[in-house]
């Protein structure tokens, strides 16, 4: 009789799912906080995401037991994707992705000799802006000048 109670309440205990943990860094090993984490179930297709936390973890409970693919997305990294991370039932998985800088970032510098010439290159206007509207596609000049109509469409 003792041990089919224990029994019982043994069982009771028990989970029929699991748990992963999705830890995103980059190639220095730092925390990467905001990245989406999207996991499929790649038995059922069934998906669910999350967000990245300032420590750089994505938690998913509850997960049914079987086999996951994991999908992380962060503005300024290259796409990663892991398949074939198992879920065990009443277990936690703990999983660390490392996420790769995408392409080249440009940069540009204008330093203050090259404004002045960007400058010194336009029109002198002696407070006609006709000129400077020349420059501008899409500006439409109107008003009069010297008593007569000045409507015009630049291009």
């Amino acid at each position: 009789m003792f041990f089919i109670f224990f029994s019982a309440t043994h069982s009771l205990g028990q989970t029929v799912t699991g748990s992963l943990h999705i830890r995103v860094v980059d190639a220095s090993g730092a925390i990467v906080s905001g990245a989406t984490v999207t996991l499929t179930n790649q038995n059922t297709g069934r998906t669910i995401s999350a967000i990245t936390s300032a420590d750089g973890n994505a938690v998913f409970t509850n997960l049914e037991p079987g086999r996951y693919a994991a999908r992380v997305e962060q503005l300024g990294f290259a796409v990663m994707a892991k398949e074939d991370i198992q879920v065990t039932m009443d277990a936690v998985q703990t999983v660390e992705l490392i996420l790769k800088t995408s392409g080249a970032a440009e940069v540009v510098m204008v330093t203050a000799a090259e404004r002045q010439e960007e400058l010194s290159s336009l029109p002198n206007l002696n407070n006609d802006l006709t000129p400077l509207l020349q420059v501008v596609s899409g500006a439409l000049a109107t008003g009069s000048l010297a008593g007569k109509s000045a409507d015009r469409y630049i291009e």
